[in-house]
């Protein structure tokens, strides 16, 4: 990370409250920055961020970064792209896995469907029987609550995410669900 002095990055911050990107709460001697997801121009910036975290991850995991392409890949064609949104979470995620480790993948549907364990486990015996992706999923509507309310889960999803596929999904439904960072 660049370092940036307090003037650049109160000019900034200045700018970006200017341009109604973020909004300014001062309290006591402190000031306070949101993002303002109403505005299409900060969720890009998010959308960017989660294609260089992804970018990141897969060039310090290149030994599995071709099987996570290849399994997100093909569920959301088994689907139909009825998929709307693949998350890496956990260990995995963090860069702290071992052989053997678990790889936690979230799968996000608009609505409940049957058919969506046996997609999730038939792509994971085509992809690699040999590595132990743990598959999980959920609706649109839980992943807003989900969020809203801050659940465990959804805290650390929040702090752990690669972003799969379709980071345009994850920041609406993270705009959906009224947080932001």
């Amino acid at each position: 990370m660049a370092k940036s002095s307090l003037t650049n990055t109160d000019n900034s911050m200045r700018l970006f409250v200017k341009n109604d990107m973020f909004s300014k709460r001062e309290a006591a001697n402190s000031i306070f920055f949101r993002p303002n997801l109403e505005n299409e121009e900060m969720v890009k910036v998010f959308e960017f961020l989660e294609l260089e975290r992804r970018k990141d991850f897969y060039s310090k995991n290149k030994n599995i970064s071709r099987l996570l392409k290849k399994y997100t890949d093909s569920i959301v064609e088994l689907s139909n792209k009825r998929i709307q949104l693949v998350v890496l979470f956990g260990s995995v995620a963090r860069g702290k896995w071992a052989k053997g480790s678990d790889i936690d993948i979230l799968a996000v549907l608009p609505e409940k469907e049957k058919d969506i364990v046996e997609i999730l486990n038939k792509a994971k015996i085509d992809v690699s029987p040999l590595l132990e992706i743990r598959p999980i999923s959920t609706t649109n509507k839980n992943f807003i609550e989900g969020v809203k309310i801050k659940s465990e889960f959804y805290d650390n999803l929040w702090k752990d995410r690669i972003i799969l596929y379709n980071e345009f999904i994850f920041w609406q439904l993270i705009k959906e669900s009224g947080e932001s960072g």
